[in-house]
């Protein structure tokens, strides 16, 4: 199953409204992680290729429960 940004926020829609988000340039692509701020939460990781995101990070949890690793 390929995870996505929505799919992220719908699962907090009810445990926050702030985000916290850090983006990096790694070897020239730009990647960022977000997380429910102040509040406990999942955290994920997105690549960024012009207007295209891809999960490339999900928590242990969620990939044990889907049975996808990343």
């Amino acid at each position: 199953m390929e995870h996505t940004l929505e799919e992220f926020l719908q699962r907090h829609k009810t445990k926050a409204v702030d985000f916290g988000l850090r983006a990096e340039c790694y070897n020239g692509q730009w990647r960022f992680y977000i997380h429910p701020q102040n509040v406990d939460g999942e955290t994920w990781t997105f690549e960024v290729n012009g207007n295209q995101l891809t999960c490339v990070g999900v928590p242990s949890t969620l990939e044990q429960s889907t049975g996808d690793s990343l």
